[in-house]
């Protein structure tokens, strides 16, 4: 539960920083599933478990990858920027 709630907290935090996808690159990232998941097996056999077309799939997984995608950018844009290292007497 614990890491559900800090999943939303930096996801409304990137959020308030203007960091959250554009919706081409949330449409992007869907389309490299899409091929990803093309003539895949267990794809199919995930959507055959959950009892879901695979339109369905992408309808519920576009918010949670929407939300990846803003996390991997608040780390690459606020974590990796304040990361000291061992050369750099500013941020030692």
């Amino acid at each position: 539960m614990q890491r559900i709630v800090d999943r939303k907290i930096k996801v409304d935090a990137t959020r308030a920083m203007g960091l959250y996808p554009t919706s081409q690159e949330i449409e992007s990232y869907v389309k490299e599933q899409r091929e990803m998941s093309k003539d895949n097996a267990d794809f199919k056999s995930l959507l055959g478990g959950w009892s879901i077309s695979e339109s369905k799939y992408y309808n519920l997984m576009t918010p949670i990858w929407a939300d990846s995608i803003v996390i991997d950018k608040w780390y690459k844009q606020v974590v990796l920027q304040n990361i000291s290292k061992p050369d750099d007497p500013e941020k030692g």
